[in-house]
């Protein structure tokens, strides 16, 4: 399926630490390659319900942060299909997760440890 261009955030989507509940019936489409990510992803800040802390993946493979009290530096990678981050969030290591992306709208849904793990949904902007 071909997707359309949004520009490009976050996930970092990422910080699930931030998590909120995925949500019921949304069509979820899984992003398979790094060119689909950059396309509809990187750049974009993702923030989950009711947090003031918004992450962004640039293009570039760096992530950053905005807002809450603790900056995320780090870097991520596409590999086998999957979103591979690491870093810190302040002095706290952040330690390397791939992850399984789908995206629906504005809405990202991250799925933690290949898939396997804990799943958010972010909002992007």
């Amino acid at each position: 399926m071909k997707f359309t261009h949004i520009a490009l955030t976050a996930v970092v989507l990422t910080v699930s630490a931030c998590a909120t509940t995925p949500a019921e019936n949304v069509a979820y489409e899984r992003i398979t390659t790094k060119e689909q990510y950059i396309e509809l992803v990187a750049g974009r800040a993702a923030k989950s319900k009711g947090s003031d802390f918004s992450s962004t993946a640039l293009a570039d493979g760096t992530l950053t942060s905005t807002g809450g009290s603790k900056k995320l530096s780090g870097t991520w990678t596409w590999e086998e299909g999957y979103f591979c981050r690491e870093g810190t969030i302040g002095s706290e290591p952040l330690e390397r997760d791939c992850q399984v992306i789908e995206i629906a709208g504005d809405s990202l849904k991250v799925n933690r440890n290949r898939g396997e793990g804990e799943s958010v949904i972010l909002k992007l902007k």
